[in-house]
């Protein structure tokens, strides 16, 4: 019996709690609405009516898909649409991690940045060959920029590694680059 008399007084101090914590549930019925706002006098009498249009913009055409200059330039083939193919080739370049600096799918293009010292620092050589890295510099990290071309072609992308300047690359660490790019295109799974 004793229980009971306890959750009863517990009950009723508890429902009588409102006037400590107020109840703001209807609290947007009391509010006043404000007076409308003055503006200046040089802005119009109809305030923020109509407003004249915006100037004309030229219209400016998107440049011309870029042509690989030889036809003896190495490239990957994807047996994929440009839209897919566009999709398929950020995600391996992530996996890859390599930086990412200009997407432009309209021209085609993915501007990339290889740091190809950076693999290599990545691998564990022992707190001392930090330390040394530190104050030394010793294996400072070189850049390679590159721009990724995918060229739409019959049912099928072709993807060329251009370098800067929109040049096809042949020398070994640009091909290792394509060859590790196609091996993780292949690990993709087909939408």
């Amino acid at each position: 019996m004793r229980n009971y008399r306890l959750l009863l007084l517990l009950a009723a101090l508890l429902g009588g709690c409102s006037w400590l914590i107020p109840d703001r549930e209807k609290q947007y019925l009391q509010a006043r609405q404000l007076p409308p706002l003055k503006l200046p006098a040089d802005t119009g009498s109809s305030g923020m009516g109509i407003q004249p249009p915006p100037p004309a913009v030229p219209v400016q055409t998107p440049p011309p898909l870029p042509t690989v200059p030889s036809s003896t330039a190495p490239y990957i083939e994807l047996a994929q649409p440009f839209t897919e193919a566009w999709v398929s080739t950020l995600k391996a370049l992530n996996r890859l991690r390599l930086e990412i600096t200009e997407r432009d799918p309209d021209r085609g293009r993915i501007g990339i940045v290889h740091t190809p010292a950076e693999e290599e620092l990545a691998e564990p050589g022992g707190w001392w060959e930090d330390i040394l890295y530190f104050f030394t510099g010793a294996g400072t990290l070189r850049e390679e920029n590159y721009q990724l071309l995918l060229q739409p072609s019959d049912d099928a992308t072709r993807l060329y590694l251009l370098d800067s300047k929109g040049k096809p690359r042949t020398d070994p660490l640009t091909m290792d680059l394509l060859e590790r790019l196609k091996q993780t295109l292949a690990t993709l799974p087909q939408s």
